[in-house]
């Protein structure tokens, strides 16, 4: 299987997934133009995708929602649980809903509940039988269920948001901060880091690691990879021998991981 980040940031995510038989997005933040042009500069047609998987209804996951409704007839999934905040948000009226770790052509598709001031939000994992890919972000904490859903994927995308003591002395209200550092809010580069070990501790299966939903207020690539690679080599792990570390970006697609 192979990961792509066509895009993530505070101002808008979307993931590429391909199986054999399967390319799917997973959320489709900003608008269907620019996940065209990101699918472009892989050589791919938006005509390949398969569907799109939503996590949660903010802005920066639905918002070409909409558009693919207009001009793309892909089939869009949605937790039950968060079906209803995603269709008031974006008025979509095709979504199809599921409530349990099902097939999607030669995928199997499980989900896990995350910490996050959203109607519901999930993380995904994808599996083909071989290999699996994971996406757990937007969550304000990882408790230990977390681990154990991403310990079987070959690459994970991890959320690592923010650097403490740049969101503390940033120009963010009190009450953004505090939602931010909230259980409801996003993971800090520390948190992230914390959960990366904890996966690796019990896991053989991680290749990719990349950390996404960076804040481009209150974080830097450079910080969220120095502070996992650090904790890789106190493991007595290296980057790019044992495992690859790469940080998702807003305004760059990533390389793609297999």
């Amino acid at each position: 299987m192979k990961f792509t980040s066509l895009y993530s940031g505070s101002k808008g995510n979307c993931y590429l997934i391909q199986s054999q038989e399967s390319n799917v997005l997973v959320d489709c933040g900003l608008s269907l133009a620019m996940i065209k042009d990101r699918l472009a500069q892989m050589h791919l047609s938006f005509k390949c995708i398969s569907a799109v998987f939503v996590t949660h209804e903010h802005t920066d996951h639905v918002s070409a929602l909409p558009q693919l409704e207009l001009f793309e007839k892909v089939p869009v999934f949605v937790h039950e649980k968060g079906a209803r905040a995603v269709q008031e948000k974006t008025l979509c009226k095709n979504i199809s809903t599921f409530d349990k770790t099902f097939q999607f052509r030669d995928l199997t598709v499980d989900t896990i509940c995350c910490s996050h001031d959203a109607a519901y939000c999930c993380g995904y994992r994808f599996s083909d039988g071989t290999s699996a890919v994971g996406i757990v972000a937007d969550t304000g904490c990882a408790p230990q269920e977390i681990v154990e859903f991403l310990a079987p994927c070959t690459t994970i995308l991890l959320e690592s948001n923010h650097d403490v003591d740049m969101l503390m002395g940033g120009p963010y209200p009190y009450k953004l901060k505090k939602r931010i550092l909230s259980t409801l809010g996003h993971l800090s580069n520390k948190q992230a880091g914390e959960i990366v070990q904890q996966v690796m501790q019990t896991s053989h299966n991680v290749k990719n690691i990349v950390l996404g939903h960076i804040s481009q207020n209150n974080n830097m690539p450079e910080l969220a990879f120095y502070n996992v690679v650090t904790i890789l080599e106190n493991m007595g792990l290296h980057e790019g021998k044992d495992v690859k570390v790469a940080v998702a970006l807003q305004d760059k697609r990533s390389a793609t991981f297999e």
